[in-house]
């Protein structure tokens, strides 16, 4: 590495060598540099879940509301971070600022995690809920016959299976429908999509709002994924690690330069 001195004209930088990025400005410890542009991820907002919420008329879900509730804190709170970011102490320099705002941002990030586990169990705790309601909607029910009904649906045409499966569903039998339902779909020569679109019809027939209410949490579970991913991959350029990277590198030097004139 090299450098030359503009010392004649004071408005000249001092200049060094470097094999990766030709000359460049030396800077010193004062030195501030530009930081990349952070924008919170518009994946992290309750907005969508509550509109969703709304036009399914759930507005009132308590599950969907705390799922919008915590998406729009975790906004807030990304928000405080790049607050911090942009207003930085005066009285120290980039790199020890840069330094303070990683652990505030790992910290938040942390709290972020957190919260989406208390959230998705919720939403776990709720569509198991669900599941009880909707067994007692369909009438679930066995005689003790769940066999011999599973080993005659397996040995029907797949016509005539989906004509009898209809046929139990639009009677509401709840024998039929909880040896269809109760077990391994292949038990009945059914594949597990085929299984879970006979639920889905049983539901949309005797019990439409648990299906509702199923598929909206489905939908927030996918938003909150979403929001909690997003967060994640916008953590370092919020934390400007490559200007950070940047800093230790200047730090290894000044130590091989302390080290090569005997200061350490």
């Amino acid at each position: 590495m090299s450098y030359f001195d503009a010392s004649k004209n004071p408005e000249t930088p001092r200049m060094q060598w470097t094999q990766k990025g030709g000359y460049q400005p030396i800077q010193d410890a004062n030195a501030v540099k530009p930081l990349p542009e952070y924008s919170i991820p518009s994946d992290v907002h309750g907005g969508h879940v509550s509109e969703m919420a709304a036009e399914a008329g759930l507005s009132d879900d308590h599950v969907l509301r705390n799922v919008a509730a915590k998406m729009d804190s975790w906004r807030e709170s990304l928000g405080r971070v790049k607050a911090v970011r942009e207003n930085p102490s005066v009285s120290k320099t980039q790199a020890a600022n840069l330094a303070d705002l990683g652990k505030i941002a790992d910290s938040a990030m942390k709290t972020i995690g957190l919260s989406y586990d208390n959230v998705r169990d919720q939403i776990k705790a709720r569509a198991a809920a669900l599941d009880v309601e909707a067994h007692q909607a369909l009438g679930l029910s066995t005689r003790g016959h769940d066999a011999e009904i599973r080993a005659t649906l397996r040995g029907m045409s797949a016509k005539d299976r989906d004509q009898a499966i209809t046929n139990a569903i639009e009677a509401g039998d709840g024998e039929v429908l909880q040896a269809i339902l109760g077990g391994a779909a292949v038990t009945v020569g059914a594949t597990s999509e085929q299984q879970a679109i006979w639920k889905t019809r049983a539901l949309l027939k005797h019990a439409p709002e648990i299906d509702r209410q199923k598929r909206a949490l489905a939908e927030a579970q996918v938003s909150l994924d979403a929001a909690l991913a997003s967060a994640h991959e916008s953590l370092p350029t919020l934390k400007a690690s490559k200007v950070v990277e940047s800093y230790a590198g200047q730090d290894a030097a000044a130590e091989a330069a302390l080290a090569a004139v005997g200061g350490r």
